[in-house]
């Protein structure tokens, strides 16, 4: 699934109420800049920013509020649903999960009227899928039920026993997705029970959280399943080591009698990956990576060495030796000042696992570690004739 919002077929919009924080240049600067555009895309940028450092609930409520005068004035339906969901977000944050909630499913029953049929909704989930390299994933609804369910509410073309499929792999980059763009989820789905509607009281299913039978310190999350055809499967998330791990456990050895079986495959998988490898930092900021100097265009020098923004730190089998690091860059021009970015520091990882990582290896910007000046003009103009003719660039 894309982003919430975009998954529920919205546009992205916010108030054009001039609200301002303290002290924040970041923050500031944003809804300066959304003042003076006075347009919704320039508030989009404000709202984003509230909702990831999750430090101002209370601002990003005014911002929802705002919305909720301008959707009534304009009476777009997606509007409406904008202020459903940065409201809600706002509540979650603030730690008011039943109105949260209550805000939720406001949003996805308007956004469902918006989309004008679960197919519709379907087929976004579907195309966001693909944006993620997912292609063999088979959707036919956004229940996950099996098609005999649901009558003849059925994806148009789809055959009466037809059901959601996806790999491991493609639960493993939806979660990782999910969790990279939404981190403060990790917050629900850590509770154990919540209050829902007043009375009811919703129980977690996830028995690896504290308190629970199964319990493993660092789980956190995320998701239980069963169906006919997927059997007992659970997709977790855990802070083991400082390593944040996925795991994706389908179909579990005799989940169908033993309630814990789909636990303990996740317990098994956690303790195999640390007992194997380990977060180590290769590069540290600041350090100049050798033998990959970088050559330069038009300059006063011909190859310029560089550094890292930052550290670089990767996963890696314990006591491996595999420190390789690549600068991906193409030939710069000069002039180049100091501090200029000018490619992309990538681990050569050595040893994958599978079909390899589902996202970017870690790499981190590099930055010039001098100056390099222009070279004389004469000099430039006759490399420039040198390379037009023999094809070199």
């Amino acid at each position: 699934m894309k982003r919430y919002r975009w998954l529920l077929g919205c546009c992205l919009f916010l108030s054009i109420g001039m609200l301002w924080a303290a002290d924040e240049p970041d923050l500031r600067m944003l809804q300066q800049k959304a003042a003076q555009s006075r347009d919704m895309e320039g508030y989009v940028g404000v709202c984003k920013y509230l909702y990831q450092t999750e430090e101002n609930p209370e601002l990003l409520l005014l911002y929802a509020d705002s919305i909720h005068q301008l959707a009534t004035k304009s009476k777009k339906p997606e509007q409406l649903v904008e202020y459903y969901i940065w409201a809600s977000e706002g509540n979650f944050i603030k730690g008011d999960f039943q109105q949260g909630y209550a805000l939720k499913r406001k949003a996805i029953a308007l956004a469902e009227k918006i989309s004008g049929s679960e197919s519709a909704f379907v087929d976004t989930m579907t195309a966001q899928l693909k944006e993620w390299g997912v292609t063999d994933a088979k959707l036919f609804n956004a229940s996950g039920l099996n098609n005999k369910y649901l009558g003849d509410n059925r994806y148009p073309g789809s055959k009466p026993d037809d059901e959601n499929t996806m790999s491991a792999l493609d639960v493993a980059i939806i979660a990782d997705h999910l969790i990279k763009d939404y981190p403060q989820v990790l917050e629900i789905t850590k509770q154990t029970e919540t209050d829902f509607e007043g009375d009811n009281k919703l129980t977690t299913h996830n028995y690896m959280l504290e308190g629970q039978d199964n319990y493993r310190e660092g789980v956190d999350g995320l998701k239980t399943g069963t169906t006919e055809l997927a059997g007992a499967s659970f997709v977790a998330h855990s802070n083991e080591n400082g390593m944040s791990l996925i795991t994706v456990v389908m179909n579990a050895d005799n989940g169908g009698e033993d309630e814990a079986a789909r636990f303990t495959a996740t317990n098994e998988l956690l303790d195999y990956v640390t007992q194997n490898w380990e977060i180590k930092t290769l590069n540290t900021k600041g350090q100049i990576i050798k033998k990959n100097d970088i050559k330069v265009a038009d300059g006063d020098r011909q190859t310029i060495s560089a550094k890292l923004e930052s550290d670089l730190t990767v996963i890696q089998k314990i006591n491996s030796k595999n420190d390789a690091v690549k600068i991906k860059a193409k030939t710069i021009t000069a002039p180049i000042k100091k501090g200029d970015t000018i490619g992309i520091a990538t681990f050569d990882d050595e040893d994958l696992v599978g079909t390899g990582y589902i996202s970017d290896p870690p790499q981190i910007s590099v930055t010039a570690n001098q100056s390099i000046n222009k070279s004389f003009f004469l000099k430039v103009w006759w490399n420039h004739i040198v390379n037009f003719f023999t094809g070199n660039k």
